[in-house]
């Protein structure tokens, strides 16, 4: 609230945002999608195999249902990291927003229903994995979170030295 809203001619995608998303972000959402799809496998049996991996049947769908809970989960993260472009996340407060946590509880809904109803696995592709994996997948929410919190001090240090530095002080 302290920032004027945007320019209607600014550009809603911008360097910035992609940085994050394809710099910073992504790349971590994508080694934990791997991880989820690998650790499925080498919990049952295929520990340290990368490839020759089984490409059919229940294990390889509770691969791609760990894979797809994944990006969900990390996503939890992501929504608490994207709440501010440079104010720390964690000084606005988890509840500050009611709605977020009734998105948080739609998602994970979502991610049972099609991990767990026969109906939405024969649709989306996937099959059950122990309830024990979420466990693995919670784990993960973080990471985003905590990388967007380092970028953003960085971001507030190169803000103040800028200060420090048209004012006629110190770097």
């Amino acid at each position: 609230m302290d920032v004027p809203p945007r320019s209607l001619q600014e550009h809603v995608i911008t360097r910035s945002l992609l940085m994050r998303a394809y710099v910073y972000l992504g790349p971590i959402q994508s080694l934990a999608a791997m991880a989820a799809f690998y650790f499925q496998y080498w919990i049952n049996g295929y520990w340290g195999q990368w490839l020759d991996l089984p490409g059919s049947g229940a294990l390889y769908r509770s691969a791609t249902a760990m894979a797809l809970a994944a990006v969900v989960t990390t996503q939890i993260g992501n929504l608490f990291a994207q709440r501010t472009e440079r104010i720390s996340s964690f000084r606005i407060g988890l509840f500050s927003n009611k709605l977020l946590w009734v998105g948080i509880a739609t998602e994970l809904a979502l991610i049972s229903l099609i991990t767990y109803v026969p109906l939405f696995q024969n649709f989306i592709g996937t099959a059950a994995f122990p309830l024990k994996n979420w466990l693995f997948l919670f784990a993960w929410i973080p990471s985003l979170l905590i990388v967007d919190e380092f970028r953003k001090v960085l971001l507030r240090w190169r803000e103040q030295r800028r200060l420090l530095r048209l004012r006629g002080g110190e770097a």
